[in-house]
């Protein structure tokens, strides 16, 4: 995938609970047994054209902005419960 910034990004897709991130936490078996289940209701319950997040009050704060070219579309299969994980960039 190419960003806006000319780099190019390298994605693996993980099941939420088997990406490298959760994988070195201490969670207990059970936690790690739940979290499949939360990932799934917010990939089928939660979707991109909605707001979740109050607008911050104070009118000098100013929310991120996402390259448009780093939002991904899951692979036919992968809409629930896997995330995309860059694992490598490079600059053109």
């Amino acid at each position: 995938m190419d960003s806006s910034d000319d780099s190019q990004l390298t994605y693996y897709w993980y099941k939420f609970c088997d990406q490298p991130a959760i994988r070195v936490t201490h969670y207990t078996e059970s936690e790690l047994q739940e979290i499949p289940r939360r990932v799934e209701l917010l990939h089928t319950n939660w979707s991109k054209d909605k707001a979740y997040l109050p607008s911050p009050r104070d009118p000098k704060a100013q929310l991120v902005e996402l390259d448009p070219a780093l939002l991904l579309t899951p692979l036919k299969g992968m809409e629930i419960s896997y995330v995309p994980i860059a694992i490598e960039q490079k600059i053109k």
